[in-house]
């Protein structure tokens, strides 16, 4: 979570003998022009297809999967075995690289030509905030490619868009690689709008997403996943498009403005939008495998949390104002007037005395928590009397940040 840190400075004489230190922001400009190397590598083989994991010191992940000698769809057995692919996307951003011609993915909003076979898996018993996302990876036989021995079937990178602070894994069943915080030496500079929730539903064979994102945007993706026509083999294809038997829709409350793009390979769709209601509607709605629907909610400065049904996943909201709380807090801000001082030191303490005559904000009381970290999975140890010494000491100079670690 990007919570502010608040820190004092404080001017140390140097004489002109003493030996001249790296200034902050030349050590941080330092490790940003370092070169990036790798500093891990895993590799990983099957009778088809030979794997490399690489792990670079900026924490980016690469994976190159190459075909171990000729595969002819029409005559051969092949397969991708296991092929799920779990990663977290609260950490990482994953970009698909040079790729046979089936496993190119959709880009919304801009030229989105080329079908996908990536979609997540439904997670029935997804931890509440969970962002650790498993993706499907699946190759249709109308659409693989004959491959000559070491062509490469999928290139994927994980660019590192969070902060590590424990070893994680990436893994699917073409191998993977821990990412240990150790060995990230060159800090990314970002500002990334991480997705802090994620979600998925089944609703006759269309894998419906929602993602949240820290600043409250709301991204929904409709995928045909292919993974369920056996489920629903009423589905039919006519080269390489699958109908979609689903009627899909979601209700978006005031306070939040709403676009959307279908993929080009989807067939004859449009939006109807009637008050909060908006429906995807087609006559003979059909789609290649893969994304072909996406609308992006953003929330506007002033909205009420109502809890919202996206393409039946619904997010409470109570859910989303406190992911609007956690994304926005100012450690040791008690009064949250933009500043913290002593006025929040004794704006604690009125607190713990009497909460009914001096309350504090939901927005304030995140703030006061002064000697724990408080974040969407971790609700902090609650204000108590340590908070208001913490700032204390924080005015007094003889702590530098908060919280206290």
């Amino acid at each position: 979570m990007k919570n502010r840190i608040v820190s004092t400075i404080s001017a140390i004489a140097i004489s002109c003998t003493a030996v001249t230190a790296l200034s902050p922001i030349a050590v941080k400009a330092e490790m940003q022009n370092a070169a990036i190397e790798v500093v891990n590598t895993t590799k990983s083989h099957t009778d088809l297809y030979d794997a490399e994991w690489s792990l670079y010191n900026n924490g980016t992940v690469k994976a190159v999967i190459k075909a171990t000698g000729d595969i002819d769809p029409m005559k051969d057995d092949y397969y991708l075995p296991d092929n799920t692919l779990t990663y977290d996307k609260g950490l990482y951003a994953l970009k698909v690289g040079k790729a046979a011609d089936c496993l190119l993915t959709y880009t919304p909003f801009t030229d989105n030509i080329k079908g996908s076979i990536m979609f997540p898996i439904h997670q029935d018993d997804a931890d509440e905030f969970d962002t650790t996302t498993k993706l499907q990876l699946d190759i249709p036989n109308a659409f693989f490619p004959i491959l000559k021995k070491g062509d490469t079937v999928l290139e994927l990178e994980f660019d590192l868009i969070g902060e590590i602070t424990e070893p994680i894994d990436i893994y699917g069943g073409l191998g993977g690689i821990t990412v240990n915080p150790e060995n990230i030496t060159i800090k990314a500079d970002t500002n990334a709008d991480n997705i802090v929730y994620t979600k998925t539903a089944d609703i006759s064979g269309i894998i419906c997403e929602v993602d949240v994102h820290e600043s409250g945007i709301i991204d929904v993706i409709a995928y045909n996943a292919s993974n369920c026509f056996n489920k629903y083999p009423d589905q039919e294809t006519h080269n390489g498009m699958y109908d979609i038997d689903a009627t899909l829709g979601f209700t978006v409350p005031d306070g939040y403005t709403v676009e959307y793009d279908f993929a080009k390979t989807a067939d004859s769709m449009e939006l109807e939008k009637e008050d909060a209601d908006y429906i995807i509607k087609s006559d003979s709605p059909s789609a290649e495998i893969g994304a072909y629907f996406w609308a992006k909610l953003t929330p506007e400065e002033e909205r009420e949390y109502k809890d919202i049904s996206l393409l039946g996943v619904d997010i409470s909201g109570e859910m989303l104002e406190h992911i609007n709380l956690c994304s926005n807090i100012v450690v040791g801000d008690a009064t949250c007037d933009g500043e913290v001082g002593l006025a929040d030191s004794l704006a604690i303490l009125q607190y713990i005395a009497n909460s009914s005559k001096y309350p504090l904000t939901k927005q304030g009381q995140l703030n006061a928590d002064c000697t724990s970290v408080v974040s969407l999975k971790s609700a902090g140890d609650g204000i108590t009397g340590s908070d208001s010494l913490a700032i204390q000491l924080l005015d007094a100079g003889e702590i530098s940040e908060l919280p206290i670690k």
